[in-house]
C-alpha cells in the first residue's frame, strides 16, 4: 500500500488530519502535495479550506527547514 493510499484510509477513518498524515504531507513534493489534498477535499473526506490546508502545509515545511538549518549552525 503506497502513502498516498494510507493517507486517504486514515483521513476517511477519523476525518480530520493527524500529525502522521501532516508527516506524510510534508515529506511529499509540493505539487504532489496539492493534488492529493485536492483529490482528497473533493471526495469530502476533510472539511477545511483547501487554501488553508495547503497553506498549513507548507507553513509546516518552511518551519521545519528553519529548525533544520538552526540545528545545522548549532553543531
Amino acid at each position: 500500500m503506497g502513502k498516498q493510499e494510507k493517507i486517504l484510509i486514515m483521513i476517511n477513518r477519523w476525518g480530520y488530519l493527524n500529525t502522521e498524515q501532516i508527516g506524510l504531507l510534508v515529506n511529499k513534493k509540493k505539487r504532489a502535495t496539492e493534488e492529493l489534498l485536492k483529490t482528497i477535499h473533493k471526495k469530502g473526506l476533510i472539511k477545511v479550506d483547501l487554501p488553508i490546508a495547503i497553506f498549513i502545509i507548507s507553513l509546516i515545511r518552511v518551519i521545519l527547514l528553519l529548525v533544520v538549518n538552526i540545528k545545522k549552525q548549532l553543531r
